[in-house]
């Protein structure tokens, strides 16, 4: 669920109880990772009961978890793929239809709806002549909106949860790794770019398709846990570059 625009909330007032909800679940993540580093006993963090704003955002992250879902679906169900193994072409409504396809996804008619909804007001579909083809495998949200502070805020928060797991020593250890400060031309960053892009959605893709062999939802289990990857570009005002040594990767204490 990667997004290519940059997070506004705070500018537009009706976000304000939002961003504030958003502010506290990454304070309360980077107190967790400055704990560890405390000559003190482990400090045990009580979990307060969530406020309505906290709320609102996780229904926010899942609507994005159930547009992923659906498209996820759409590129994978042969009841939704051509002869060639292409998405279909699909109406709002029918048989085989984006409806449908919600609903057999969701298994709830109002989530089904509201992944609908998302679907198109999101552009995570292109509409021609009333038939709909996804724009993209993964759910890529380009306008601002409470789902990309949702998303954000869960992915900077669940970064910092697992370094701060790895820095305890807990195992298994969970994989994160960093390629850090390696200087490029600037006229090679949108190729750089465009690299990772490619790369970064195989290596999502073999993940989502691994994992959706084995969702726990599909038959029952005594115990389950919620997993997930996350991966991302970075790249540096081209003003605050200063000539160093390049860096090899970095990652998790082992």
């Amino acid at each position: 669920m990667n997004t290519r625009k940059k997070i506004a909330a705070s500018a537009n007032p009706k976000y304000s109880p939002l961003v504030t909800a958003a502010r506290e679940q990454l304070v309360q993540a980077v107190e967790s990772l400055i704990d560890t580093f405390k000559p003190v006993k482990k400090q045990v963090h009580t979990k307060n009961k969530k406020s309505v704003d906290e709320a609102a955002m996780a229904r926010d992250y899942r609507r994005l978890c159930d547009a992923a879902a659906t498209l996820h679906r759409w590129h994978s169900d042969s009841k939704y793929l051509t002869s060639t193994g292409a998405t279909k072409k699909l109406p709002r409504v029918g048989n085989i239809s984006l409806e449908n396809l919600t609903y057999e996804t969701l298994g709830n008619k109002e989530r089904a709806n509201q992944a609908a909804m998302d679907l198109i007001e999101f552009c995570m579909v292109t509409e021609s002549s009333g038939q709909y083809t996804p724009a993209n495998r993964s759910a890529v949200i380009k306008n601002n909106s409470p789902l990309i502070l949702a998303h954000a805020t869960s992915a900077v928060s669940r970064l910092i949860k697992t370094v701060t797991h790895n820095v305890f020593g807990k195992r298994p250890s969970r994989y994160e790794r960093q390629l850090a400060e390696v200087e490029i031309s600037t006229q090679e960053l949108p190729q750089f770019l465009r690299f990772v892009e490619q790369q970064g959605e195989y290596f999502i893709d073999a993940i989502d398709d691994w994992l959706a062999a084995r969702e726990s939802n599909k038959a029952p289990v005594k115990k389950a846990v919620r997993v997930g990857v996350g991966a991302f570009a970075w790249a540096e005002e081209e003003e605050t570059i200063k000539k160093r040594k390049p860096s090899p990767s970095i990652g998790p204490r082992r």
